[in-house]
């Protein structure tokens, strides 16, 4: 990759000032993984699949602390700056991704709504926060967040840790992200308000894939599209492991059909399940 498009800036564990700073291994492995992780990830979202980034990284040490350095390449022209974007340094962005966490600070999100400028609002219960819709992405991506929570939070639970902060440069006065053991608690992992409604009734089904073995690894044809299923009728699966029923493909089947539908960020999932296959298809 050209190098081009350089991002700097360092990251610090901060330490109780009279005592040497010590960091369990498997934290900062875990922290230096998911930096990358948050990094990548974002860079997708916001500059679209094609790009592409490198990120090395150097430690560095200072009496009371453990930093390194961070070093982001980017190889395209008309490029967001990630860091910016997710509030790693500061720049022009207006809310970004660090900021819309510190809001949230834990909670819920209930949805996720459209403005009409085509900016996002984040709900929480009765309180709500504009951003844009990049940023928004960001926030509901459940891989970056629990990243993030590998990052800030999961180090500051270590008893010798008391804060994370970012620089521009190693000996710059002022930081560009500060966060305390307290403040930590805001950056958990993603959680999502969810309401899930389930209903049984009666449908016409065609198996495509089956598995007398286990319940799952079922797939049918439902209202003309494809679907994984779960199968709990326990006599049809032990007709099929007889011989009893030995032809299901192509053929229809009338059965009890539960279908869980689970709403989450205003969009809806689907899980289904079959309860019972009818008897008079076992006769026909």
């Amino acid at each position: 990759m050209t190098k081009q498009n350089t991002t700097e800036f360092y990251v610090f564990y901060d330490g109780e000032s009279h005592k040497s700073h010590e960091i369990d291994i498997t934290t900062l492995g875990k922290s230096l993984t998911a930096l990358g992780e948050v990094l990548k990830e974002s860079n997708k979202i916001i500059n679209g699949e094609s790009s592409a980034i490198d990120v090395s990284i150097k430690a560095d040490f200072i009496p009371g602390s453990f930093g390194y350095l961070v070093e982001i390449y980017q190889n395209i022209i008309n490029y967001k700056d990630i860091a910016v974007q997710i509030g790693l340094i500061a720049g022009v962005c207006g809310v970004t991704a660090l900021a819309v966490i510190d809001w949230l600070k834990g909670d819920e999100i209930t949805i996720i709504e459209d403005n009409s400028d085509g900016t996002k609002k984040i709900i929480v219960d009765s309180r709500s926060i504009d951003c844009d819709e990049d940023i928004a992405k960001l926030v509901e991506n459940g891989k970056i967040r629990n990243a993030l929570a590998d990052i800030i939070h999961k180090p500051l639970q270590n008893p010798g840790t008391t804060s994370f902060y970012i620089k521009k440069t190693r000996d710059c006065l002022e930081n560009d992200v500060f966060i305390d053991k307290q403040s930590s608690s805001a950056y958990v992992p993603l959680k999502v308000h969810q309401v899930e409604t389930t209903e049984t009734y009666e449908a016409v089904v065609k198996f495509i894939a089956a598995n007398i073995m286990k319940q799952s690894g079922w797939k049918a044809i439902i209202n003309g599209k494809e679907e994984f299923i779960k199968m709990e009728d326990e006599f049809f699966i032990e007709r099929l492991s007889n011989m009893q029923e030995p032809h299901i493909f192509g053929k229809s089947f009338t059965v009890s059909l539960r279908t869980t539908k689970i709403n989450k960020l205003n969009m809806d999932k689907f899980k289904y399940a079959i309860t019972r296959v009818h008897h008079e298809n076992l006769l026909a």
